[in-house]
């Protein structure tokens, strides 16, 4: 998971799916749920990155694959990283408004959890009257 998540930072969508692919594959034979999640999330920003807004169905499903297995794991920290997943696809949709909204969520859950880098980090993307 962590190798899919690098090579999409760095750019190779390909790759990142690929390595996402087998992620979930392996998470799942290894009841990694949470480690599964997180290569979901991965599929999702690939597809949206390589595809744009023609891969809404496939990345929807792979969010809401992520979403299930946050909400079946307990994996709360994983919470604001998916408002993330999710003001990017409603980003690529043209949904300004969404895309505020879910990084305020995010930055808010990143305070809850007490990860105030990624706070910081968020709240750097957010926009000035929020």
């Amino acid at each position: 998971m962590l190798l899919s998540e690098a090579l999409l930072q760095a750019g190779d969508l390909l790759a990142a799916l690929s390595a996402a692919e087998k992620a979930i594959a392996l998470c799942c034979r290894s009841l990694r749920g949470n480690l599964e999640a997180q290569a979901h999330g991965v599929v999702a920003r690939a597809l949206l990155r390589r595809d744009g807004a023609a891969a809404r169905e496939a990345a929807e499903a792979a969010l809401a694959n992520a979403a299930a297995l946050i909400e079946r794991t307990g994996a709360k920290t994983l919470a604001p990283a998916r408002c993330e997943w999710r003001a990017e696809l409603a980003a690529v949709l043209g949904d300004d408004a969404a895309r505020a909204q879910l990084l305020r969520e995010a930055h808010h859950l990143y305070e809850q959890i007490g990860a105030p880098l990624q706070a910081l980090r968020i709240g750097r993307l957010l926009p000035e009257s929020t």
